[in-house]
């Protein structure tokens, strides 16, 4: 079996951009951690824990400004949403006394 010079130059010119590709995804600092099922583990439970977070004060965040939009909505007596959003406030703050 005889390898051609332009056989072997495609398959280099494959390996280059094989390496690239390698060398892009960062293989060197996944790998250790792939490994290594504690560290896997506590990197998930680190990373879930800061998402919870952040959905929880941004959620809390949001509400807060929603409600005061309502609650100035309501007490400038807009027609027919005024009326609306007073009922839906009044609602929301008898379940929360």
């Amino acid at each position: 079996m005889r390898t051609s010079l332009k056989q072997l130059l495609r398959i280099d010119r494959r390996l280059k951009r094989l390496e690239r590709a390698l060398i892009r995804m960062r293989l060197e600092e996944i790998v250790p951690t792939l490994s290594n099922p504690k560290r896997m583990i506590w990197t998930n439970l680190l990373g879930g824990i800061a998402r919870g977070l952040g959905i929880a004060v941004g959620f809390t965040i949001l509400g807060a400004i929603l409600m005061l939009l309502l609650r100035e909505i309501a007490a400038n007596n807009i027609p027919v949403i005024g009326d609306f959003i007073a009922q839906i406030i009044r609602i929301v703050e008898t379940k929360l006394h």
